[in-house]
């Protein structure tokens, strides 16, 4: 059984939020999912955040497996979402 971690990603994202990317930023990884969704807001009002020429601003916490993000695939499960618009 291999350890969870809890990743912080950033998508930059259109007016409809159907059409994301991710930004390119340092993926900050925790142990536990409060950690992680903990530091939503402070992404959301990041420089790479400010600085991304899309309407919209989407922080998650996706959960990997310790050998995934070594590989740095992610999990297809989001565990907590949050949006900044502009």
């Amino acid at each position: 059984m291999s350890a969870l971690t809890y990743a912080l990603v950033l998508l930059g994202c259109s007016d409809a939020g159907d059409e994301c990317q991710a930004l390119q930023a340092q993926q900050a990884a925790f142990a536990t999912r409060a950690e992680c969704t903990a530091q939503i807001e402070a992404a959301l009002n990041s420089d790479t955040a400010n600085r991304a020429d899309f309407p919209s601003v989407l922080a998650r916490c996706e959960v990997r497996s310790a050998k995934a993000s070594t590989n740095r695939k992610t999990a297809p499960q989001s565990v907590q979402l949050a949006r900044a618009t502009r």
